[in-house]
């Protein structure tokens, strides 16, 4: 448990970051952060989280398929399934 705790307290300096100081790469890299984050608590049951990391990593990276596509899942086991569709259109035009 503390574990995921300090990946929050990671997650919460890493957004308060602007994306405009990252170039292309770096947004690349932070992508492949918040997705891997959201892929260690998934598992665990935390998918609010998860979700929030997703959306992040999406916004990194919009082109990222697998992110859109977790994005979505993760939604889809929420009670607002209707907003999982939009990820899962981009997912499959990415």
């Amino acid at each position: 448990m503390a574990i995921v705790f300090k990946r929050l307290l990671a997650i919460a300096v890493l957004s308060t970051v602007g994306f405009p100081l990252f170039s292309q790469q770096d947004s690349i890299a932070l992508s492949e952060q918040y997705y891997a984050q959201g892929m260690e608590i998934f598992d665990y049951e935390h998918r609010k989280v998860a979700t929030e990391l997703f959306m992040l990593a999406v916004k990194a990276n919009p082109k990222s398929a697998k992110a859109q596509f977790m994005t979505g899942r993760s939604i889809m086991l929420t009670v607002r399934k209707e907003l999982s569709l939009q990820y899962f259109k981009k997912r499959l035009s990415a």
